[in-house]
């Protein structure tokens, strides 16, 4: 995908592969919040994959 010299993007990089990130000024960050610190757990990555899989995993 070209960009124009000079421009600027953000990628929600959880929902993309870190393998295929890159560039001259490219950052990734990724934060860890304990469930219990969230205002509404259910909308983890953890809850929501507990969800889809009828399971407890973690």
């Amino acid at each position: 995908m070209p960009f124009a010299p000079g421009g600027a993007w953000i990628c929600f990089s959880d929902h993309a592969s870190h393998a295929v990130m890159s560039g001259q000024f490219m950052l990734e960050q990724t934060l860890w919040l304990p469930l219990e610190k969230m205002d509404d757990p259910a909308k983890s990555p953890l809850r929501q994959l507990e969800r889809l899989t009828g399971r407890t995993l973690a």
